[in-house]
């Protein structure tokens, strides 16, 4: 009596699950597919986010997105030999987070504010940590004490936002308590030094400009580093 035949295992696809990604931020992603015999497989994909494209023989999808978008992926894998399976996910890829202002101010008495205000971009978690690097001749204090008493973080409507802050390598990363849409950050004295050259130079109501750099993460452990121009002024208030 001959053996029972085994039947051969079907094509299948695995699922990836839900997909995030951050336009202008390069992405790779591989789909994994097993049969029997291990034949030659064939890849392709629809609905793909604008800038990404899949290899027909690897099943790699990669590519850079180029534009705020959510939506359905279907992708699916042919043996030649009339065997396909597909899988279908959400792919989300959200804008990039911005910052709106940034200002350094010298006030009457020597007392400095520094606030940055940062956006969360389109269909991005909310932001829950600034990291700031701060401009040649303009410092941090470095004890416990500034900082928690230097540092403030308000949202977009005004609410405070507890926040805990602290030096990584002469930058400042401040942690918010939850996440937010959009954030300022304001350092004030004696959380905020400048070099006595730069002091030197702020005469009247002359303003310079410089290059920070903010570095926000959100909720989704996407970070994103951005530069923006601080505006020195002098003020009388």
């Amino acid at each position: 009596i001959a053996p029972p035949l085994t039947p051969a295992p079907e094509l299948a696809v695995l699922n990836p699950g839900g997909q995030l990604g951050r336009v202008g931020v390069a992405r790779r992603l591989q789909i994994l597919a097993t049969e029997a015999g291990q034949p030659a497989l064939t890849y392709s994909a629809l609905g793909l986010p604008a800038g990404l494209r899949i290899n027909a023989a690897s099943g790699l999808i990669s590519g850079t997105p180029a534009r705020t978008e959510r939506g359905s992926v279907t992708v699916t894998v042919t043996d030649g030999h009339g065997g396909a399976a597909r899988t279908t996910f959400i792919w989300t890829i959200a804008g990039r987070p911005r910052v709106r202002a940034s200002s350094i101010r010298l006030r009457r008495g020597g007392h400095i504010r520094l606030s940055v205000t940062i956006l969360a971009g389109a269909r991005a978690a909310g932001i829950k940590s600034v990291l700031v690097r701060l401009p040649a001749g303009v410092h941090l204090a470095l004890t416990a004490r500034d900082r928690r008493l230097g540092v403030s973080a308000v949202s977009a409507s005004g609410a405070h936002l507890p926040n805990r802050p602290r030096l990584v390598h002469d930058a400042l990363l401040v942690k918010l308590s939850r996440t937010t849409r959009a954030a300022t950050v304001t350092l004030f004295s004696p959380q905020v030094l400048l070099s006595p050259r730069l002091r030197a130079s702020l005469t009247g109501r002359r303003a310079r400009t410089f290059r920070l750099t903010a570095t926000p993460s959100d909720g989704a452990g996407i970070t994103t580093r951005l530069s923006a121009t601080a505006t020195i002024t002098t003020t009388l208030r």
